[in-house]
Order: structure tokens, then sequence, then C-alpha cells
């Protein structure tokens, strides 16, 4: 090191050379002495190159000097003497704005001073000072000095030298400057105790030079800096933007760690790390704070580990971040403050007060500090849980087992729980741990090595950045729900599924299938759609509009450990979390236990889990109490317009169903949806019922006879089936009779179970009936105490209810498909009935309700397609009663003419009309048929004469058809198509 001699840069030699100049230009006979100071001289000396320069003046103020240089420069004479780096730009060009500071006592400058740039260097042009302090600031008075004065004001002996430009040496004005550099030593120019009480700031100005060239503090110093008057003078004296900055500028330098070893040594860590805007009643605890430091600066030095790569370390924001976080540990075990007002927001940690207002750390780091305080257990948990599954293994089985403590779906959730610093988050839980567990013998460092290490080698650790394989409105169609605030929970396993099966993609054919499958959502959440008759493939399935590859994207061959599909894991989020809360409150049927079974089946083995909280509600204690109507709106928050979407979702869930799934989730199942069938309102009721149906699609006869809950769906659906007119008006009768038969047909043909080697259900149940008999019991008896009671009810033919008549025969047609061969015993009590309608309706009737007629034929075609060995004996009937309606049909025509149609529904009737024509047509040819299959003996005969019915008629069919229009011309048509 060279006391006497600088060797300048280029940049510095023209900026020496036009200051000099300017000058000598203000005052040729005496020019002002202008001196480089402080910590460049400092930087020059140790051979580190810096780009602050503060030039002292003599004579003058900063602010005189710099416009005497501008004046000079604005001339273009001398401006061209000058050149930067850049040989392009002259000297004026290469002097950036001249930046005036201000008078002003509050801060410290009484004299006014300028800053600027030139030459690529930042440059302050001040004059020399000498400073008064008075005893409550450390705000000084400032007046013109001599090199001693302002060398001696300074904080350390090491920033008070001068280089002359005039003579180009450097000026040690305390004396001590040139040794103490070179040995290292950090101490005052004045007596330290007196120097830290003009302006406390100093003690960490000291303690951050000393960590940033690693220097060793003056004894003298250390002394006063450890003295509790100058600890509360900076307490009270400096404010917490200059604490902030000092503490920053010591994180951030080379030697972080032994910054906190000197303020952890002197006592500072209650003066530098505090809360000033409030006392949280929590004293830190320091006296392991070391262990946090030490760690901290263990791995910090770390470089070819892995931990320091796993951390990020080669990142100065990671770096500085890891380095709050280690000051903020000992205010970790502070209570969590409460809010001011009852329902207000939860105030962040302590420790975050202490950084935001204790150094007024910028909103990122205080976020950090926050996230670090409220993730911390979940980390340490997370990989104490790994730690353990992995000891428990002892590799005998993979790690990332979807689901497992390793699996990339739990550990990316997590990861992305935690945000984007979850790496500082880590090595926060890491020095805690250290901190609190130093002396048990505990490999922390170990622990998180593997589990980082861990993360690294499933690729998780941007999983905070992934996107979902598709977006909300797509995702929102696909399960045919309205998007809303239960979106966010459903992509998030959408995302964990997508973790697990890292190679997934879109298959997009399937996805525009489940779009075109779809119905489109109705603001209250509904379809506003009654369910086809007969059950349908499920046409919802998320997994097949999703790919899975058999390797990973890193080529390695993936084994089971991707989990459940995603329809499954989507259905216990909805049904777990979303439905089932809106429905706790829910008085719930008292035939079912929170098991989903019946109590009155004691001797089921029931297999099911038990999902259901125990305080589920439930009708048991009061079934006659009479709901207020606040009451009702507490107990059944699922009505709520806002919770529509659970609706929907349950639809999803049923529709999605399969035999796995239903015997996994049939105790959340059950009560959902006989609470919607028990609603007294005829829109949930239905809504109740489809759900119903959609589940016995999906329920494997066992379980219904393991739960007995076969004869508690009849119960909840034969209330329902009574909803007629008068007391219900049409348009709800057809809502919820439309999805209460099809339910009722549907348990009827799952109820009984069938055994593999019974294909024809023809076996013995073990109460002297097969299976079909007793579907056939179950069916008849639904045939005659609802269907045919109803249809009675609303006095066909002659009805003003037409859709509901429709309806209803309809639901005839499906309940006769399901007879098969027994409705043979029906036909006196369905053939009258039916030709009844046909002929009864009149002109009237096929002009108004061609549809109903239309749902008369259909099913008068079940009819003899199912008893068509006995049909013949009722042939008369029934060609009474096509003929009649052919007769109607036929007037009609002419009363209709050529006049073309004026609105939709007339189009519409007069489709119904061509078909009610075809259809005619079609059941009169298979009348025929089965009269003549009938009459020719065979197994049918056979039938019948065991009855000790006539077996044989003799009768020609279509003799007597062409009699029929031989003698009426009007229905020639019907019989036109018979040879």
């Amino acid at each position: 090191m060279s006391r006497s001699h600088i060797q300048l840069t280029g940049a510095e030699a023209n900026l020496r050379r036009l200051l000099l100049d300017v000058a000598a230009n203000i005052n040729p006979k005496c020019p002002s002495e202008l001196r480089f100071t402080g910590g460049w001289v400092r930087d020059k000396l140790l051979g580190i190159n810096s780009h602050d320069v503060d030039v002292a003046i003599n004579d003058m103020t900063g602010l005189q000097f710099g416009l005497k240089m501008k004046e000079y420069l604005d001339q273009a004479e001398n401006a061209e003497k000058y050149t930067s780096d850049d040989k392009s730009r002259s000297g004026n060009q290469a002097v950036a704005a001249l930046h005036k500071i201000e008078a002003n006592p509050e801060k410290s400058k009484h004299l006014e001073t300028i800053t600027t740039k030139i030459f690529g260097l930042d440059v302050d042009l001040v004059n020399l000072r000498k400073e008064t302090y008075s005893e409550d600031s450390r705000n000084p008075q400032m007046e013109f000095g001599t090199p001693e004065e302002d060398a001696l004001r300074r904080d350390a002996t090491i920033n008070a030298m001068f280089y002359n430009l005039r003579t180009e040496e450097v000026e040690d004005c305390t004396k001590r400057g040139f040794e103490d550099l070179e040995e290292g030593i950090i101490r005052t120019p004045l007596e330290p105790h007196q120097t830290f009480k003009d302006d406390p700031l100093r003690v960490l100005r000291l303690i951050r030079f000393a960590s940033r060239f690693d220097y060793k503090l003056d004894p003298f110093a250390e002394k006063s800096m450890d003295d509790e008057s100058i600890r509360q003078a900076l307490k009270l004296k400096i404010s917490r933007e200059r604490v902030g900055i000092e503490v920053e500028k010591m994180l951030k330098g080379p030697h972080p760690k032994k910054a906190m070893s000197l303020i952890d040594r002197l006592g500072l860590y209650r003066t530098v790390f505090i809360d000033p805007t409030k006392d949280h009643g929590f004293d830190p605890e320091t006296g392991r704070w070391h262990v946090c430091y030490d760690i901290a600066d263990r791995l910090q030095k770390s470089h070819e580990s892995s931990t320091y790569q796993d951390l990020d370390l080669d990142s100065k924001d990671a770096r500085y971040n890891m380095w709050i976080l280690c000051a903020s540990v000992p205010w970790t075990d502070a209570p969590h403050p409460l809010p001011t007002k009852a329902g207000g927001k939860l105030p962040p940690p302590v420790a975050t007060s202490v950084i935001r207002n204790g150094l007024l750390a910028p909103t990122k780091i205080c976020d950090v500090v926050r996230a670090a305080m409220l993730n911390h257990q979940e980390i340490i948990k997370a990989k104490d849980d790994f730690i353990k599954t992995k000891s428990d293994l002892r590799g005998q089985q993979p790690l990332d087992i979807s689901g497992s403590p390793g699996g990339r779906d739990t550990l990316g959730m997590l990861i992305r729980k935690w945000g984007s610093t979850w790496r500082s988050q880590v090595a926060f839980a890491l020095m805690l741990e250290q901190w609190r567990y130093h002396d048990t013998g505990k490999d922390v460092l170990k622990e998180y090595t593997n589990f980082l290490s861990h993360i690294r080698s499933i690729k998780v650790g941007e999983s905070y950045t992934f996107k979902p394989l598709i977006d909300g409105k797509t995702f929102s169609h696909m399960l045919d729900t309205p998007p809303g605030p239960w979106m966010k929970d459903a992509l998030d396993v959408l995302m964990s599924w997508q973790l697990a099966n890292p190679s997934a993609t879109v298959v997009q054919p399937a996805v525009d299938a489940i779009h075109a499958s779809g119905t489109v959502p109705t603001k209250d959440g509904g379809s506003g759609k009654i369910q086809d008759l007969e059950p349908k493939p499920n046409t919802t399935d998320l997994d097949a509009a999703f790919k899975t590859n058999s390797t990973d994207t890193s080529g390695k061959k993936q084994t089971s450990s991707n989990g459940e599909p995603l329809t499954t894991r989507l259905t216990f989020h909805f049904l777990n979390l979303t439905i089932r809360p809106l429905f706790a409150q829910t008085p719930q049927n008292h035939h079912v236990t929170p098991a989903g079974r019946n109590p009155r089946k004691p001797d089921s083995k029931d297999t099911t889990t038990n999902l259901l909280p125990k305080n589920h509600a439930s009708t048991t204690s009061n079934p006659y109490k009479i709901e207020t109507d606040a009451e009702a709106s507490l107990a059944r928050p699922w009505k709520d317009p806002s919770n529509a979407h659970a609706l929907s979702l349950l639809s999803w869930v049923t529709r999605s169903l399969n035999t796995k799934r239903t015997e996994i989730f049939w105790p959340l199942l059950i009560p959902p949806i006989l609470a919607l069938i028990d609603d007294v309102d005829v829109t949930h009721k239905a809504r109740g019922c489809a759900l119903l149906r959609n589940l016995l699609v999906a329920t494997p006869p066992l379980l219904l006879e393991r739960t007995g809950l076969a004869e508690v769906f009849e119960e909840a659906l034969r209330p329902c089936l009574s909803y007629l007119p008068s007391l219900t008006p049409q348009h709800d009768g057809c809502l919820l009779l439309g999805e209460a038969y099809p339910a009722f047909f549907r348990l009827a043909v799952v109820r009984f179970p069938t055994n593999a080697s019974d294909t024809n259900g023809t076996m013995n149940m073990g109460n002297g009936r097969t299976k079909q008999e007793l579907e056939t019991y179950i069916l008849t008896t639904h045939l005659h105490a609802h269907i045919l009671p109803s249809l009675s009810h609303i006095s066909l033919p002659n009805t003003a209810y037409l859709d509901l008549a429709s309806l209803l025969l309809r639901q005839l047609a499906v309940c006769i498909r399901h007879l098969r061969q027994a409705t043979v015993a029906q036909l006196p009590y369905l053939v009258p009935v039916l030709a009844e309608i046909l002929e009864g309706t009149g002109t009237l009737g096929v002009l108004g309700a061609p549809g109903m007629l239309l749902e008369t034929t259909k099913a008068l075609e079940e009819v003899i397609a199912n008893a068509w060995v006995r049909v013949g004996r009722w042939r008369a009937v029934v060609l009474k009663g096509l003929c009649g309606a052919w007769i109607s049909l036929e007037e009609a025509g002419e009363d209709v003419g050529a006049e073309a149609p004026r609105d939709e529904d007339e189009r519409r009737r007069c489709r119904d009309r061509e078909l009610l024509k075809t259809h005619l047509k079609i059941c009169t040819q298979m009348l025929v048929r089965a009269v003549e299959a009938s009459s020719s003996g065979g197994s049918a005969a056979s039938h019948d004469a065991a009855d000790g019915v006539e077996t044989k008629d003799d009768v020609d069919i279509r003799a007597e058809c062409r009699k029929l229009g031989e003698a009426d011309g009007r229905v020639r048509g019907l019989f036109e198509d018979m040879s």
C-alpha cells in the first residue's frame, strides 16, 4: 500500500484536470484547494475501484463551485478539452445535470451541495466542514472548516484521509488513517464515547465497515458501543430509515456474519431489530442467536454444496432474504397479534412489524418475513414427514408416490402455497430448527439437504409458476357449473393431479365432446332440462379429457405413483369440502345412519366408511318440529343463490360416478340427495330425484342390499309421484314426475342383486322368488298404485293437462318395457285405457294434442311387443282405438287444409301429426304380426293351453283389417300397406 501515491483511472484523471481548470478559471491567482475525500481514498489505497467521489472545496460551497463549473463547460472551446472514456462525447456531454441539495438544518445540511455524474463517476461537491452537536440530535451545526477539522468529524480514521488534487498526495490529518488501514482496525478519530454520543449512527457505520473489510474494532470504540447510554441514544436519536440503510449495507456486504456477530456481542439486537411503534410485550431470546448466523454463514460459503444451489444462494436477493430472516428468528415465538376489532383483519406477525417498522424495509422483504413466519410450521412438518417416510421405506419403494409426503402432488402444492420465496422460507425453517435443536445432536442440515434434494429430483421447485392444463372457463363448462368461488379450490385439485401426472396432456376431442354433451348452466345452477328416461354412459368423465404417458418428462418410466384419477380427486373434494358443509345442518332422513345405511337393517354388513361428522343434523330429535323461515335458511344454506354451484357440482359428481367411486363415497352422497328429495320445494325435489337416478345407475345391487337403503329410497320417492293437479300446477308436476319416475324404475332394476351365473334373473333369491319375479312385483304394484290412477285422475282423454298426460304415457311405456312378458297379465288394465284415449280424443284432440296421442300409440306398441302372445284376444279393442285415432287424424287434416303453420308450436303439432300417422301404421302392423305369430301355435300356444285359454283362434287378421277398410273408407289408409 503506497501512502503517498494513488493511480488514477482515465475517468478520474479527466475529472481531476477538469476540477483544477475550473478552480483556476474562477480565481487564477488563488485557486480553490480541491481534495478527493473519504471512502474513495480508502478504497483506492486498498486497490478497490470506486465510482463515488466526494470532492471537498476549501473556500466555497459545492453549489457555488458546481455552477461555476457549468458556466465553464458551456463554452465550447473549454468543453472540447475533455473527453470521457467514450471518445465520441465531449466534456459538456459527459457532465450530467447538476442536482442541487438545499441547505436543510433539520437534515444536517446547513450548507448547499451539488451532486452530479461526470465521466461516469458519481460526484458530490461539498465544502470542508466542522460540526457542533446538540444533546438531543445527531444533526450537527455545520460551518466551513479546515482539512483537520473535516477529518476529525468523520466516523473512522480510515475514512478521514484526503487526496490533494494539486499535489497528488494523500493527506492523513488524523495521523492514524494509514496505520489503521494497514493493521485492519476500525477506530474513531476523536474520543469514541463522545463521537457516538454526538452521532449514534456511527455505531452501525463502524460495524458495517468492520464487517465489510473484515477488520477489528478498536477496543475503546467497542467498549463505548456496549454502553447502555449509547444504545439508548441510537434507539432515540436515529431515524429507523437510517438504521435500515446501514443494516441493508451490512447484510449485502461480503461478511454479513461478522456484522450479526458484532450486533449480538455488543448487545445491540434489541436496539436494532425492534418495532419502535409498539411494545409487543415479548422479549426476544438472543442467547442462542449465534447458532442462526453461524448456519447462515455456513450455507452462504458452501458454494459447491447441493443445499447452496437448492436454496438459490447464487442470487443476491436470496442471500439478503436469508440474512433478514436470520435476524428475525428470535421473534418467531412472539404471540401473534389479535385484530384491533372483532372480525377485523389479522395483523402481521410481530417479526414482520419489526422488519417493517424497525428497518423500514420494503414491502417485498416484509412479505418474505411474513410468509416465513406463517409457513414455517408447515415447512417443518413437510420436511419431517418426508424424512420419516424415507426412513421407513429404506429404499424399498419410490419416495414420490402420489399423496405421500414425498409425492409430486404433495410437495408441489405446498410450494405453490408457499410461493416464489419458498426457498428463503425453507432456509428460515432450517435456521429456526438449528436454533432450537443445536445442542440435541439432531443433524438439521442433513435433513434439509435430503428434503431439498428430493424436491429437485422430482422437479417441483418451480411449481408455483405452473399453469393448469385448462383454464377456468373451460373447466367450468366441463363440470357444467357456472364459474364462482368454488373454482379456485377445484383448480387446485386439478393442479394436484397434474403434478402427480407430469406427462399429462389435454385430449382436445374429449374436451370438445364434454362441451357438446353438457347443458348450458342456468343462473340458479341447474340445467333446466329433464333427464332422459334410460341410463346413458357418463358424458362428463374428465379422465377421458387428459392423457397420461407411460414415461414422465425426463424419459423415466412412470410407476403407479400417479394416484387416483382426476375425477376421483375432484369427487372427494366437492363432496367433502364443498357440498357436505352446506348440508351439515340440514335435518337428515332418520332412516339413514351417518354411514349411509338403514338402521332398520341391523344384519347388513356395512363396509362403507363413515365420512360424516358426528354432529351431523338429524330429524330423530323432533321429526314434528315446524321450522321458522330463519331456521330453515340457517339449516339449508345450499338453497341460498350464492351457493347454487354446490348443487351443480353434486349433479356433476353423480353423473361421473362409477361403481368404485359409488362404494367409496356412498356416505357422502346419500344425505344431500335425500335432503333434496325431502325438501318442500318442487324444484329441489326434482333435482334430488334426478341425482338419485344418476347414483343408482352406478350403484351395484349388492351395495343396496348391504346398506338396506332400497326401501328408504322407495319411501322417499313415493310421495313425489302424487304431485298431480289440481293441488300441484301442471308445470311443477311435469318437472317432478319427469325425474321421480325414472328414479323409481332404476331402483326397481338395481335393488335386487344378480348372481353372476344367473343371466336371466331366474335364480331363486332365497325368499321363494326370483329376481325377475321381484322386479315384476315392484313394477306391477307401481303401475296400479301410481301410473294408471294418475292417468285416471287427470280424466283422460278429455284433459286440460296435455303435457302431464304425455309424460305419464311415456312413463307407462317405460314400465311396460321393464315388465317384459309379465305385461301379459296387465292386458285387461292397459289395452282398454290406451284404446279409449286413442278413440275418444276426437278431431279437436288431434289438432291440439297430437303429441299425447303419439305417446299413447308408442305405449301401445310396447304392449304389443311385450305381450304379443295374448294381445290377439284384444285385437278388436286395439283396432277400434287405432281406427278412431286415424279417423280423427284424417278429419283434422281436412280442417287444417293447405294452410301453412303460423308459428313454431303449430309447426311442432304438424310434425307430431305426421309422426302419429306413421306410428299408427306401425302399431297396426305390429298387431297383425303378433296375432299371426300367436295363432301359429308353438310355445305360445302351449302357454295358452296351460292357462285353459283357447290355444288357436284361427283368425285372419289381415282379412279383418281389409273388411274394416272396406266398411269405412276413412281408415283405408291405415291398412293400405298390408298385402
